[in-house]
C-alpha cells in the first residue's frame, strides 16, 4: 500500500502502528517512519472510479519516457495495454498528458497508431541537451485547453534517464510553471548490472550515478516496495520524508472460473541469464513418468539466450515452446489457462509477470530469493523452492498431482494482488503521491526569485565557458573551442553595470586570452575556490547572497555550497547535485560551450530590468 515519507491521502484512513518513537511531524502531518502505512478508500465511489473523489493534481502530467521504458519498447515486449492502462487512469488527474520520448519518432508513430490522445514530444535522445527543446514544445500553447501551462508533474518511471527529467523540470520552473520532479522506479538498474556485470563494472556504476543523481533531485522518490526505497535512502542520502511507496499494478480481470490445463507451465520474461530459464528446463526433464513427457513448458519472451535455452530443451527432451514476445492479453490468457506459473529468476524486485500471473489465479513456483519472500507467502500465495533443478522439480511434481492445492494457492494469490496491486487500488496512491510531491516542491527555495539579488556573478572556465574538451596539436600548444553567444551574453550583462569574475582551476593562456577579449577579470591556479572567492567577496564588499556561481565539476562544490545562487550547466558531472544538496540548484538547460552562460545571462539581465 502506498506508504507515505510525509502527508496523508483525504480520501483515505491511515492505520499506522503505535511506535511514537519513530513518529515525527513535518508540514504539519504526522508520520511514523519506516513501518508500512495499510490505505483504506472510504468513498465508495472511488471504487469504481479511482479519480471520481481525486481534485486536479495539476495542468499537465508531463511522462519522460527513457530507452527501456517507452512506447515503442511496451509495444515491443507486448506490455503496451497494461503500461499504458495506469498513465491513461492517472491522466483524469490533470487536464492533459504528455509524454516526453527519448525514443523520437518511434514513439510518436505508436502514439498515433493507437489514438492515445496524449501530446508526444519526440527527442533524439536521453542527453540533456534535449531538454530545452521539450519544454519549448510544451509551452507551445497546442494543448487541449489551448491555455497557458502553469503547472506540471514531470515523473519518470526509468530511474536511469538520470539528468534529463531534472533539466525539464529546472527549465519549467525558470518558465514560471508549477512543478514537481517525481522519480518512480519498478526496480534499480544499477542493481541488474552489478548482478550480471559484477559491482565495479562500468555499466554499473554509470548506472547508479545517474540513479543518484536523479533521485537526490527529485521531490519525491516513489518505490514499489518498501526495500527498494530504504536501499534507495540508505545508499544515495534521500531524506525519507520525501519518499513513498506505491506497488506496482495489474490490469483487473473478472472473477471467474477458469477451465487450466493441467500439464502446461507457464514463464514470461526476458531470456537472460539472471532469470535462469535452463534451470526451469532441467527441472521438467527431472519430473518422473508421466510429467516429463507431458509437461509443456511455454516460454514468453525473447533474447540473447534464446538460442542456447532451445537447443537445452532439444537436448534434454523437454516440450518446451518458445513464444517470444506477445501481447498483454494473451500471456494473460495463457496464465490464466496454465496449471503453474514457474520463474527461478536469481534477482528481482517486483517482478511484473509474477504479480500478473497472481492475479490470473495461477499456481506459483518460484526461486526461493529475497525479494520472493515478500511477495511468495508458501503455501498461501504459492511456493518457494531452492533454486536448484532437483528442488524445483520435486516442488513443480507436487503440485502437477494435486489440483485441489493448485486451486488453494491459486486463489490466495489473487486475492492477495486484487487486494494490493488492482489498478483501482493502486491509483488513487500515485495520485496522492503526486499531491505530495507538489506540497514538498513548495517548499524548495526558488532559485528565480533570487535572481534579482545577484550584484556579482563568478564562473569556472572549462566545462563552462568550454564544453570541457582540449585540442592539443604537434607542439604542445593547447586550444579549445567557446561559445560567441556566450560572448554576446556577458558583454551585455556587464553593461547593465553586473560585475562579472572568472575563477579557473588550470593555468592556461587561452583562458586568459579569452577573458581579456571579454574584458572580464580572472583568476587561475586555484585549486580551493571556496576561500578565494570568499576572500574575493570580502575585497568587493559582496555578501554571498549577493553572488551566483556557475560550475560543472566536483571542484566546484565549495563555491556552489557557499554563494546565494549555485548554478550549474546542463551536463554537470553526476556526483555535484547529488553531493550539493541544495534543492534551489539553478540547474540550466544549455551545455557547458553551447549557451549555458548566455543562458544565465539572459536570466539575470531579465531580473535586473
Amino acid at each position: 500500500m502506498w506508504r507515505p515519507g510525509l502527508g496523508v491521502d483525504p480520501n483515505a484512513v491511515f492505520r499506522t502502528p503505535d511506535r511514537s518513537r519513530d513518529a515525527a511531524r513535518v508540514g504539519g502531518h504526522r508520520v511514523s517512519v519506516p513501518h508500512r502505512v495499510t490505505t483504506t478508500v472510504t468513498n465508495t465511489a472511488s471504487q469504481t472510479d479511482p479519480t471520481a473523489v481525486m481534485p486536479r493534481v495539476a495542468d499537465a502530467l508531463v511522462v519522460v519516457l527513457g530507452g527501456q521504458q517507452s512506447l515503442s519498447e511496451w509495444q515491443r515486449t507486448g506490455t503496451i495495454s497494461r503500461e499504458l492502462a495506469l498513465y491513461q487512469t492517472l491522466a483524469k488527474g490533470y487536464g492533459e498528458m504528455i509524454f516526453v520520448s527519448c525514443s523520437g519518432k518511434d514513439d510518436q508513430r505508436v502514439a498515433r497508431n493507437l489514438e492515445l490522445g496524449a501530446r508526444v514530444i519526440p527527442l533524439g535522445g536521453c542527453d540533456v541537451a534535449h531538454a530545452a527543446e521539450a519544454v519549448a514544445a510544451m509551452l507551445d500553447g497546442t494543448g487541449p485547453s489551448g491555455s497557458p501551462l502553469r503547472s506540471a508533474t514531470v515523473v519518470t518511471d526509468e530511474l536511469v534517464v538520470g539528468m534529463l527529467p531534472v533539466a525539464i523540470a529546472s527549465r519549467l520552473r525558470v518558465a514560471g510553471v508549477e512543478v514537481a520532479l517525481v522519480a518512480r522506479g519498478g526496480s534499480l538498474a544499477s542493481r541488474f548490472l552489478a548482478h550480471d556485470l559484477g559491482g565495479h563494472s562500468v555499466p554499473a556504476r554509470t548506472a547508479a550515478a545517474a540513479e543518484r543523481l536523479l533521485v537526490t533531485s527529485a521531490d519525491l522518490v516513489v518505490g514499489t516496495t518498501l526495500t527498494m526505497v530504504e536501499d534507495l535512502i540508505w545508499r544515495d542520502s534521500i531524506d525519507r520524508r520525501h519518499t513513498a511507496v506505491v506497488p506496482s499494478h495489474v490490469i483487473s480481470i473478472p472473477e471467474q472460473e477458469t477451465a487450466r490445463e493441467n500439464n502446461r507451465i507457464v514463464f514470461c520474461g526476458p531470456l537472460i541469464g539472471r532469470k535462469r530459464v535452463d534451470l526451469l528446463i532441467r527441472a521438467i526433464a527431472m519430473l518422473p513418468e508421466p510429467w516429463n513427457t507431458t509437461a509443456v513448458l511455454d516460454v514468453i519472451g525473447d533474447g540473447p539466450e534464446a538460442a542456447a535455452l532451445k537447443a537445452l530443451s532439444l537436448e534434454l527432451g523437454v516440450n518446451a515452446i518458445f513464444h517470444g514476445w506477445m501481447s498483454h492479453q494473451w500471456v494473460l490468457q495463457k496464465m490464466a489457462t496454465c496449471a503453474i506459473y514457474a520463474d527461478a529468476s536469481a534477482l528481482e524486485n517486483h517482478p511484473r509477470p509474477i504479480l500478473d500471473a497472481m492475479s490470473t489465479g495461477a499456481a506459483l513456483v518460484v526461486a526461493d530469493i529475497a525479494a520472493m519472500r515478500d511477495l511468495i507467502q508458501t503455501g498461501v500465495t504459492g511456493l518457494r523452492a531452492p533454486p536448484t533443478p532437483e528442488a524445483m522439480a520435486q516442488t513443480i511434481e507436487g503440485l502437477l498431482q494435486d489440483d485441489d492445492w493448485r486451486r488453494t494457492l491459486g486463489a490466495g494469490a489473487a486475492n492477495h494482488v486484487r487486494e494490493i496491486h488492482a489498478i483501482e487500488k493502486v491509483v488513487p496512491q500515485h495520485l496522492a503521491a503526486h499531491k505530495l510531491a507538489h506540497e514538498l516542491a513548495a517548499t524548495r527555495p526558488n532559485p528565480i526569485s533570487r535572481l534579482r539579488d545577484i550584484r556579482l556573478l563568478v564562473c569556472d572556465f572549462d566545462g563552462v565557458f568550454t564544453d570541457n574538451r582540449v585540442f592539443t596539436d604537434q607542439n604542445g600548444v593547447e586550444t579549445v573551442a567557446c561559445s560567441r553567444g556566450d560572448g554576446m551574453g556577458l558583454e551585455m550583462l556587464r553593461k547593465s553595470g553586473l560585475s562579472i569574475f572568472v575563477l579557473s582551476k588550470e593555468v592556461n593562456p587561452v583562458v586568459t586570452a579569452r577573458c581579456n577579449k571579454l574584458k572580464l577579470e580572472c583568476m587561475q591556479g586555484v585549486n580551493d575556490k571556496l576561500p578565494a572567492l570568499q576572500k574575493l567577496a570580502q575585497e568587493r564588499g559582496f555578501n554571498a547572497r549577493e553572488i551566483a556561481y556557475l560550475g560543472n565539476d566536483t571542484n566546484d562544490l565549495g563555491p556552489l555550497s557557499w554563494v546565494g545562487l549555485p548554478c550549474v550547466v546542463a551536463d554537470v558531472h553526476p556526483d555535484v547535485l547529488p553531493t550539493l544538496q541544495r534543492p534551489g540548484t539553478l540547474v540550466l538547460s544549455k551545455l557547458g560551450g553551447y549557451g549555458a552562460v548566455r543562458e544565465l545571462c539572459d536570466m539575470l539581465r531579465a531580473a535586473r530590468s
